[in-house]
């Protein structure tokens, strides 16, 4: 895949998207490089060359952007559903129809890996030390089982 060496957490590939997702996305998503901008040149021109909007993070941290934020989705759509809320496709819905989300988080969960949104999460709670990457308890028990939805 483009974005292997890139030292991206397993399920996270140069696309945005992992490329195991079993119905990629209409659309590319952006492109993230941890590299410095002389290293990334060539990614970026493949990432252009393929249609997609690149982007060169600079710096070190776990998740990257789109990792971080869609783990964070994920994760506080398994706190909603834990507490009854709903259920996970309710949420879903709500964020496709109510934020032109092309996807909802359970289906972003299921394309990433629940282990790879727990993983991100965990090594942000560890180096940022805030409770706010704490993993909801459906999300550990969903990233220890594994399956396309997480366990009632």
């Amino acid at each position: 895949a483009l974005g292997d060496g890139l030292g991206l957490a397993p399920g996270w590939d140069f696309g945005g998207d992992a490329p195991e997702a079993a119905a990629p996305p209409p659309r590319p998503d952006q492109v993230i490089a941890n590299l410095p901008t002389d290293q990334a040149t060539p990614l970026i021109a493949g990432g252009v060359s393929l249609g997609k909007h690149v982007e060169c993070v600079l710096g070190d941290a776990p998740g990257l952007v789109l990792g971080r934020i869609v783990s964070q989705l994920v994760n506080e759509a398994c706190f909603a559903v834990g507490e009854g809320v709903g259920t996970a496709e309710d949420v879903d819905t709500a964020l496709r129809l109510g934020f032109n989300h092309r996807r909802g988080p359970f289906e972003w969960g299921r394309a990433i890996g629940p282990q790879a949104v727990l993983a991100t999460l965990d090594a942000l709670r560890s180096e940022l030390g805030h409770d706010r990457y704490r993993a909801a308890p459906l999300l550990r028990s969903w990233a220890s089982v594994g399956g396309a939805t997480p366990p009632a």
